[in-house]
């Protein structure tokens, strides 16, 4: 019997609202490859700077600019509207829904985070638990310094990153994490780590054809510094 087809990925683009965005001319070309975008609150501002239009907005409008507030009443864009006093952040509410619109057309969503990282400490760390939660799925951040890639057993157990010489850390996100790391200076093999152990921080890339980082068990985020690229 032959395997089921594998479901298309589906690029789905969340802005976040973060005071440090992502840079506005990455954020306008990611939007542009994109099947689905999301503004998370003050994430319609920096879609508005970045002349991008997303196919919805969630939020409970706390941070948006006024002035964009104003243009989002008459854009025509679909919105989910939040009450301040919820559970759940912006963020996770466009998770949310991006997987609802990816999963209803039979594709798989490959979720692309903008404008979420840097900032306040307590949301950046929010951020990646959410992101934690959602790793079922392919996730990339990219932020104003940073780009973030998840690892996960199911849509994404390994990335190959890097060029010899960079330096970049991999963070484990939960409890019994499980890594293998191969064309560093330093290398583990399946080796168990519980969340935000430093045991795989600041690795140098020795092989010519970048690193492998590879995550057998738990979620881990594979940290990139984009000034040293």
């Amino acid at each position: 019997m032959s395997a089921a087809p594998a479901e298309p990925e589906a690029l789905v683009v969340l802005v976040a609202g973060s005071p440090e965005p992502t840079d506005l001319a990455r954020v306008a070309q990611l939007c542009s490859q994109a099947r689905y975008v999301i503004a998370a609150d003050k994430g319609y501002s920096w879609c508005r700077r970045a002349q991008v239009v997303p196919q919805l907005y969630v939020g409970d409008s706390d941070s948006v600019e006024p002035a964009d507030l104003a243009a989002l009443e008459s854009s025509g864009v679909a919105r989910v509207d939040l009450s301040w006093h919820k559970d759940m952040t912006d963020l996770e509410v466009a998770f949310e829904q991006g997987e609802a619109w990816a999963v209803q057309r039979g594709a798989s969503p490959h979720f692309v985070v903008l404008c979420a990282l840097g900032g306040r400490l307590d949301h950046e760390l929010a951020v990646l638990g959410t992101c934690r939660r959602y790793s079922r799925w392919a996730i990339d951040l990219i932020g104003a310094t940073q780009k973030v890639q998840l690892v996960a057993p199911g849509a994404r157990e390994e990335v190959r990153v890097g060029e010899p010489g960079e330096v970049l850390s991999v963070v484990p996100l939960a409890d019994n994490t499980s890594i293998s790391e191969e064309g560093f200076e330093w290398l583990l093999d399946h080796h168990v780590m519980d969340a935000l152990s430093d045991r795989g921080i600041s690795n140098i890339v020795r092989a010519s054809a970048g690193a492998v980082v590879r995550c057998h068990g738990g979620c881990a985020a594979v940290i990139q510094s984009l000034r040293e690229r």
